[in-house]
């Protein structure tokens, strides 16, 4: 078996030593690197002359920035190659309008948002929404505004951005919890608190997740087709859904769990390669003998 990490120049080396246990050829490709290529009407995703084609996994952890380029990555991967998270799921998440559509299509509770392309209409957008408001534009730039004359003001400060402006209502009655999904099951969570415009991680915080915040990350999880991730909600009666990321930090997730929880990762993706490779296999005996039959009618 061959494993493939679409990942950073900051992808932690631990995780690379703990892949080689499990696959026979381990392979860290930095984003940055990768490239798509196109010969005979085909895309070849290639990192330096390697064809990623042609390994058996491929484990994406990159910043959400990049979820696009990975989106475009996983779709010109081979079906055989096992994808822990869903193809789609990359463009679905990349665009929160996008994903908060697709969730509550699926009876999953989220905010009430505002899109805006200019400022002029973000202002706009801050008058449909009860305060407190999250200010977004892109994943770094995420600021909260308690009234109207903060949100506006962060408005004008965003602008200067030239980027989309994403509004979106922040719930005062319930807690914000971080939930780490690992194929069908939690394996850690930390709640979240505000810190004057920001929301941070309180670690000191002993969370006690109920049956409702496990399965709606779980069903989440379902929908976006994805093994690894983290589900952000409130702990209402009825969770609500604020964020999801395709590709948490494992070294943080090991972190908040209190374990290392990367053999049982790299396990789980072993075991669904092998499984992958399985199914596609009597496709791949078809596919030869068409080709035999082609090149005996030439």
């Amino acid at each position: 078996m061959k494993l493939c990490i679409i990942g950073t120049k900051n992808t932690d080396p631990i995780i690379i030593e703990e892949a080689k246990k499990h696959f026979e050829k381990v392979l860290l490709a930095p984003i940055s690197g990768v490239l798509l290529v196109s010969s005979d009407g085909k895309i070849i995703p290639r990192y330096k002359d390697t064809d990623l084609k042609k390994f058996d996994c491929v484990l994406t952890l990159v910043d959400k920035d990049d979820y696009h380029f990975a989106f475009l990555l996983m779709n010109n991967l081979s079906k055989s190659v096992f994808k822990p998270q869903g193809i789609t799921s990359f463009a679905t998440v990349s665009d929160r309008t996008s994903l908060f559509k697709k969730l509550s299509e699926n009876r999953i509770s989220v905010p009430n948002i505002a899109l805006a392309n200019r400022a002029e209409a973000a202002k706009r957008g801050v008058k449909e929404l009860k305060f407190p408001i999250v200010l977004r534009a892109g994943e770094k730039e995420v600021m909260l505004a308690h009234t109207e004359q903060e949100a506006l003001s962060m408005v004008d400060t965003l602008q200067t951005l030239n980027r989309k402006i994403f509004l979106e209502e922040y719930s005062t009655r319930g807690k914000l919890y971080d939930l780490f999904v690992m194929g069908d099951e939690v394996v850690g969570a930390v709640k979240k608190k505000v810190v004057g415009t920001t929301i941070k991680e309180d670690r000191k915080f002993k969370v006690k997740l109920n049956k409702r915040m496990i399965e709606t990350a779980l069903k989440t999880a379902r929908i976006l087709k994805t093994e690894w991730a983290r589900i952000s909600m409130f702990d209402f009666k009825d969770p609500k859904v604020i964020d999801v990321d395709l590709t948490p930090s494992v070294t943080n997730v090991c972190e908040i769990a209190g374990k290392d929880v990367t053999p049982d990762l790299m396990n789980m993706l072993k075991q669904y390669s092998e499984l992958e490779q399985k199914e596609s296999l009597p496709m791949k005996i078809v596919s030869e003998i068409v080709k035999v039959r082609d090149e005996l009618k030439n």
